[in-house]
Formats: C-alpha cells, sequence, structure tokens
C-alpha cells in the first residue's frame, strides 16, 4: 500500500511532490495534512489527477500535528492514530474523507470551479 511506503517522503523536505499512479489522492493528502503539508500543486493526467506538489507548513498547529503523526508513526506504526480511529464517535470523518474536502477547497481557490470528478454525488 502507498501508505506504508509513502509517509517516508514526508521527512519534514520543504517540498515533495507525489505520483499518483493509481493512489487515492485523498489518501495522499490526508497523509500530507497529517505530516504537516499543505497542497501547492495540482497537475492533471488523462483521466484524473497525475501528481500532488506540497509544501511544509510551517505553523505551530501543522508542526504539532506532524510532531503527534511522526511519534504515531514510530509508536504504533499507524499514521492515522493521531487523527482518526475505529474509536471515534459515529459520525466523526475520516482522515480521507475531509483530505477530499481540502483537495476541492485548493481547487475551487486556484481555478474558482470545481472539475466533475470532485463535485459529490448528490
Amino acid at each position: 500500500m502507498w501508505d506504508e511506503k509513502g509517509v517516508t517522503k514526508f521527512d519534514s523536505s520543504p517540498t515533495v511532490k507525489v505520483g499518483l499512479y493509481g493512489f487515492s489522492p485523498s489518501l495522499v493528502v490526508a497523509i500530507a495534512h497529517a505530516f504537516g503539508y499543505m497542497i501547492t500543486g495540482y497537475r492533471h493526467g488523462h483521466g484524473g489527477p497525475a501528481s500532488i506538489t506540497f509544501s511544509r507548513d510551517d505553523s505551530p498547529a501543522a508542526r504539532n500535528r506532524a510532531a503527534w503523526t511522526e511519534y504515531y508513526c514510530r509508536t504504533t506504526g499507524a499514521w492515522f492514530a493521531g487523527c482518526w480511529s475505529p474509536q471515534h464517535p459515529p459520525g466523526s470523518i475520516r482522515p480521507e474523507k475531509a483530505a477530499a474536502g481540502r483537495i476541492a477547497v485548493y481547487y475551487y481557490e486556484k481555478c474558482q470551479h470545481l472539475p466533475y470528478w470532485l463535485i459529490p454525488p448528490a
């Protein structure tokens, strides 16, 4: 799975570019957010996104979130332990769903519209 080997890309580098190659954009963005990164570029391929570029967010909240995520990765092996777990109450938002919202907001701010593949079904 991408999340098992992909987390190593988010090693506090100032910029990270991730090729999707069949991986869920929402999963990649969720992992990036947990490690304190924000979307700064989104390149499309034929039929969907091809790569996403991230920049390290140096705000105190993002650095704190990244520190906790790194701690959970070292101790439990789970990058998502700090942001979601099965013990959360019913109705809580999974990291991938929150990340889909982050993608939509980024895309809308940049292009002033949403492509068909980002519009949620009615």
